[in-house]
């Protein structure tokens, strides 16, 4: 005791609520000349301190304690490539995204000192995946292809947790890009191949493309799949495939069962702690309110741009704000229809999320047409209809932009040919 006060009382030690902080210059003096045997000895049981702490903290701290926790048990060769991974899971599960980019500093720097190791090679997989998973909860298609194989390489091998991981965010980066087929070839690849986790994601995202595609029988089908493998403990997951469902009967424009599936994958989000999951959530509820209920559905997107500006999720902004627009268009009030319109274009383009923005630029063709401005509306609706075929995407959309076109007694070869080609693709 008397030794710890002596230590204690020097400059280069700074109290810390009710613990205390070597100076960081000290910290690393003392590195220096641990034994190595002794570093991995404290690297362990910081682990297991940082863990207890994620466990029982929420939100945010928790977050950051799962940080804390990678970092230590990397150090001390606890944690593979594939626990990197988890780690910074649990840490996005809590809103921590900040938490996961730290995790994947943090593994950027060991690498710097681990050159040419097997280990190395591993981590050096996990760290594209860890980037390039954080491109795509933040909607940066140019960015996750950088980072991920090509089509052809991402079909190649799905043989552990990193390739198969890395794969499916190969195929997030073809979705979100606009690259409909080549994102559902990678997809179902990982669902026939892969296993685990992975797999489950592939699946999941391969019903979502049948699903944008217009073949909802075979998503519901796949989605049905998908429930029947998940634990009933896999909350978070099981989040992810009710409100894929919810989609899938929103699209197809059957409201309340949409509502319902809705309710139930929000219902798990909080079961789950997922503070993403709830965001993604809270945005498809903004997109439901504004077919029926526009009021309340005015409320609800102002408070989700709030929250995925926070996030920095461009693509979920850009729908919080298609939303806002329909929500908009259906009470008359055009000029801000048309200002969040122009929100939302702002965001998609920033993400290059083309089939949002061409979603975007079919409400944009209404209230043009609206105002009167049918010239307008056309040239928009021929955009609308060439950026979802482009995509391969919402064929129901190019029916309504058909049906526009009647409504409006206009004559357009183009869409009507369009509307022709996507008829026959939806279930």
């Amino acid at each position: 005791r008397l030794v710890w006060d002596s230590l204690t009382a020097y400059s280069f030690i700074y109290p810390a609520g009710d613990a205390l902080r070597l100076h960081q210059l000290i910290r690393a003096a003392v590195q220096e000349r641990l034994p190595a045997a002794t570093i991995a000895q404290i690297h362990v049981l910081l682990s297991g301190i940082w863990d207890d702490r994620a466990r029982q903290a929420a939100g945010t701290a928790a977050a950051r304690a799962f940080r804390e926790a990678a970092y230590h048990g990397l150090r001390a060769g606890q944690v593979t490539a594939a626990g990197l991974l988890g780690y910074a899971d649990q840490a996005v599960r809590r809103g921590g995204h900040g938490a996961a980019a730290g995790i994947a500093d943090d593994l950027d720097e060991w690498l710097a000192s681990q050159p040419g190791t097997a280990d190395a090679d591993d981590a050096t997989q996990a760290l594209r995946c860890l980037r390039a998973e954080a491109a795509v909860r933040l909607g940066d298609a140019a960015a996750v292809i950088a980072l991920t194989p090509s089509t052809t390489a991402a079909t190649a091998g799905v043989g552990t947790p990193v390739t198969a991981r890395l794969a499916v965010a190969a195929g997030h980066g073809q979705r979100i890009a606009g690259h409909t087929q080549a994102a559902l070839s990678i997809f179902t690849h990982v669902w026939d191949h892969g296993h685990g986790p992975p797999k489950l994601a592939a699946g999941l995202w391969a019903a979502d493309l049948h699903m944008c595609q217009g073949r909802f029988r075979d998503a519901e089908a796949l989605a049905a799949e998908l429930e029947a493998l998940t634990p009933a403990e896999e909350t978070e997951f099981r989040g992810d495939v009710a409100r894929l469902r919810h989609l899938t009967r929103r699209f197809a424009l059957d409201f309340s069962a949409a509502r319902q599936y809705l309710d139930d994958a929000s219902a798990f989000y909080r079961a789950a702690d997922s503070v993403l999951g709830l965001a993604n959530a809270r945005t498809n509820r903004a997109e439901l309110l504004a077919f029926t209920n526009p009021a309340e559905a005015i409320i609800e997107a102002d408070r989700v741009i709030e929250v995925q500006r926070e996030i920095g999720a461009h693509h979920e902004l850009g729908k919080a704000y298609s939303a806002l627009a329909v929500a908009h268009l259906r009470r008359g009030e055009l000029d801000r229809a048309e200002t969040a319109l122009q929100s939302a274009f702002s965001s998609l383009d920033r993400a290059g999320y083309r089939s949002g923005r061409a979603r975007a630029e079919f409400y944009l063709a209404i209230v043009q047409a609206r105002r009167g401005r049918i010239d307008e509306a056309i040239s928009s609706l021929r955009r609308a209809v060439a950026g979802l075929e482009a995509a391969d995407v919402y064929p129901t959309l190019i029916l309504c932009a058909a049906r526009l076109l009647t409504i409006l007694g206009v004559a357009d070869g183009t869409v009507t040919q369009a509307a022709e080609r996507a008829a026959g693709r939806i279930q």
